[in-house]
């Protein structure tokens, strides 16, 4: 008998266990968000603000990464980002911060920031004391890149060791990729065979263009087999190197304007392009130096109650095809409109037709020379009153309200009506709209019954609206609707709070519509100033009313998409389970 009762015992504990791990774990799956801000796209990249957040980009590989800060790892290992079967496949945009103080040494392949990237884009960054040690394909940067974009990037004060080949001191293995405006200095690359200062080995299609390579005098690029100070070896396939030079070494520009040379560079095709001085290079002395990523300047912006003006351009200049795209959005949110694209240097961009009292989000962004830059941003707040109508709820609120800001759809804003009120239920999760017939509402409320008054025979699905109507004519009899947004049962009632209780309003009716689009179920009914349908009982030109829709069945819990009813369905199955889990073992106990 013992042992049944044992046996029912650890059956009880282990249901119970069940029921709440999977209880928690759906808690998890639906709370878990990235632990990086955005959503990953190029309109909302995640944003990486210290080292132990690089190795976020490892749970999601083909989104979209910036950096919004410099980055100290000293003291931390970061590991690497993407692995030879799950390279790292998005973007990710530096924005011209550094990564510094990195220390890996392994003996693994593939190692760098990222270890493997393929169809990636990486750019507008540095490395600082890096140090990254590795056997085949080892880069401060990328050990192995497949089909991978990389520019701007520039590595300083760093060593990268490889015991094997494909060692480079940006990249350890380019196949089918490009790295241009980049360059490595103060460094030194260390490998066996197909060592370079930029790139350990180049198999075509791939390119360097517009970069160099310059160790420094206390260090270099050092290997037994094929070693160069752009490339340890190009190809087989077609390699290119264009406009670089590696520790005084020029290719493709007249060296007599600059120092002699006393060093060499790998054995590669050489491409007849142009040095670009323009918008690539500075012709400093003793030798060329890459022009900075341009960097945005910005005036103050300015604002009216319904106008923002903002306006940028680039240092250095932009010379030559530049676009400029530009944005705005509501402070905080993510739902951009976008305004026309502006060609040239900079751009002055004003944004009409906006909210007074209201703080937007204006962002921008520049393409030029191939390039994209990162988001440029400012926030500031509209001049005027936060809430033009007086009702409690912000313009912001109402205008954010099902079609387009026209919740009931009378054909007029609802933040400019006092007397017509939109905002979001958090029982709901939809929208509740208030059109009443005197001069404006106040104190607009959505709660549920209180402790003290309970209706016991019905249940309010969307909760009740708490409201007072002020404004009206003294014992007059005014006309209310209140449009609950969602999908409700025809079964509903109107009901109201009473003095002695709750009641069904005489005379109420609701009407399904569909109001831009969506699903509207429109209760509507009359009360007389100072009758018993009125809350305060006073005949004062102010008529209260909290009123709901009801529902007499118990069935219908909330408007779909409540996530409130899901979870008190949960809470009860448990408290449900564990009960007859314990009635079950109390049984099994008095028959034993």
């Amino acid at each position: 008998m013992a042992a049944k009762r044992s046996a029912y015992i650890r059956y009880g504990v282990l249901t119970i266990s069940l029921i709440f791990t999977l209880f928690a774990g759906s808690l998890y799956l639906h709370n878990n968000a990235s632990a990086l801000s955005g959503s990953g796209t190029g309109e909302q990249p995640y944003s990486i603000a210290s080292c132990s957040q690089l190795q976020d980009v490892n749970n999601d590989l083909d989104s979209v990464y910036e950096l919004t800060s410099n980055i100290d790892c000293s003291g931390m290992d970061p590991g690497r980002i993407g692995s030879e079967s799950a390279p790292f496949t998005g973007e990710f945009r530096g924005n011209g911060h550094t990564i510094a103080n990195i220390t890996v040494v392994t003996t693994d392949n593939g190692m760098g920031l990222f270890g493997y990237a393929s169809e990636a884009s990486i750019y507008n960054l540095v490395l600082d004391n890096i140090y990254i040690g590795g056997i085949d394909s080892v880069g401060a940067l990328i050990g192995s890149a497949n089909y991978t974009n990389v520019w701007y990037v520039s590595v300083i004060n760093s060593n990268i060791t490889g015991t094997g080949q494909h060692i480079g001191g940006i990249v350890g293995y380019l196949g089918g990729s490009t790295v241009s405006r980049s360059y490595i200095d103060e460094s030194s690359v260390t490998g066996n065979a197909q060592v370079g200062g930029i790139a350990g080995t180049v198999i075509g299609p791939s390119s360097v263009a517009d970069s160099y390579a310059m160790p420094g005098s206390t260090s270099g690029v050092v290997g037994s087999t094929n070693v160069g100070g752009i490339a340890g070896q190009f190809g087989p396939g077609p390699a290119i190197i264009a406009n670089t030079y590696a520790d005084r070494t020029l290719v493709g520009l007249d060296q007599s304007s600059f120092s002699p040379m006393d060093s060499h560079l790998a054995t590669g095709p050489i491409s007849p392009i142009s040095w670009d001085f323009d918008t690539v290079w500075l012709n400093t002395n003793p030798f060329p130096t890459l022009r900075p990523f341009p960097q945005m300047l910005c005036e103050a912006p300015n604002s009216t109650i319904s106008t923002i003006e903002s306006a940028c351009e680039a240092e250095p200049a932009l010379v030559g095809d530049a676009t400029w795209e530009i944005q705005y959005a509501f402070a905080g949110s993510s739902d951009w409109t976008s305004l026309p694209d502006q060609n040239g240097p900079g751009f002055d961009a004003t944004v009409t037709n906006i909210l007074p009292g209201t703080e937007y989000r204006v962002r921008f962004r520049f393409i030029w020379s191939g390039l994209t830059s990162g988001w440029g941003s400012q926030e500031l707040l509209t001049l005027g009153d936060s809430d033009v109508d007086d009702d409690g709820t912000s313009n912001k609120e109402e205008s954010l309200g099902p079609n387009s800001g026209d919740a009931n759809n009378d054909g007029t804003q609802d933040y400019l009506q006092a007397n017509v009120t939109s905002l979001l239920s958090f029982i709901s999760g939809q929208y509740i709209v208030l059109e009443t017939s005197c001069d404006n509402n106040f104190n607009i409320q959505i709660g549920l019954e209180s402790d003290s008054q309970v209706d016991t025979s019905y249940d309010y699905p969307a909760g009740l609206v708490y409201f007072v109507a002020r404004g009206c004519n003294v014992g007059s009899t005014q006309t209310f609707s209140v449009y609950f947004y969602g999908d409700y049962s025809d079964e509903l009632a109107v009901r109201k709070t009473h003095s002695t209780g709750y009641l069904t309003v005489p005379g109420a009716t609701t009407t399904n519509l569909t109001v831009g689009g969506s699903q509207v179920k429109r209760a509507s009914y009359q009360i007389q100033d100072g009758s018993d349908l009125d809350d305060d009982g006073i005949a004062d030109g102010n008529i209260v009313d909290p009123v709901g829709l009801a529902s007499s069945e118990n069935a219908e819990l909330a408007a779909t998409g409540s996530n409130i009813a899901s979870l008190m369905v949960v809470a009860s199955l448990l408290i449900l389970a564990s009960t007859l889990i314990m009635i079950e073992f109390k049984t099994k106990k008095i028959q034993d």
